[in-house]
């Protein structure tokens, strides 16, 4: 009875390699084409992913392929689950991670803790794809505060009438010299929309 039933189930279910992947123009689905094995090949065919996270595969490598599972109903291949065997990353227990296909990809990882940690290979952008705004580091921030607090701890005040006017000379000085107290706070890798 097993025979049967295993036999009926292969031909049912089977995998795939994905050879090739487009977006649709008109709805938007993301489309591949799936080598199903003895010469059968189906072509554009809706891979199957979750309705919140749309994933297009990278084309085969030496380094292995894209990969789905699929039901076979009459002559269509309907893919119901995939798997990437390149670039798999170690997840803890209980955690998530979001990550993008590719050597140096970008990851989420969704901690059971409530942290979210963010590894990224390039810029970090926040907001849109052409955030600009650097985000003040506090390590940064509180450097130039000091050199604040040094230019006025050490300002020269004189000691004539003018005391006044010389502190306000050196501090507005240092404040703006392009090599003095104004550096750059923010991150270099992390930006975002203003």
């Amino acid at each position: 009875m097993y025979g049967r039933l295993d036999e009926a189930i292969e031909s049912f279910l089977d995998w795939g390699r994905v050879t090739t992947s487009s977006i649709s123009s008109r709805v938007k689905n993301l489309l591949g084409t799936v080598d199903c094995g003895d010469g059968e090949i189906a072509k554009e065919q809706v891979l199957g992913t979750h309705a919140a996270i749309l994933a297009r595969p990278v084309a085969p490598t030496n380094a292995g392929h894209f990969e789905v599972m699929f039901v076979r109903l009459g002559e269509e291949r309907r893919p119901i689950a995939s798997h990437e065997p390149r670039w798999q990353v170690d997840v803890e227990e209980g955690e998530v991670v979001v990550r993008a296909f590719g050597e140096n990809a970008s990851r989420i990882r969704l901690k059971p803790n409530g942290d979210v940690v963010i590894e990224a290979g390039g810029n970090i952008l926040l907001g849109s794809g052409t955030a600009a705004e650097a985000l003040a580091l506090a390590t940064k921030v509180h450097e130039e505060l000091d050199k604040i607090r040094n230019a006025i701890t050490t300002a020269a005040v004189g000691g004539a009438p003018d005391a006044g006017a010389t502190f306000k000379t050196n501090i507005i000085a240092n404040l703006t010299s392009p090599t003095g107290i104004r550096g750059e706070v923010g991150s270099e890798r992390v930006k975002a929309d203003d």
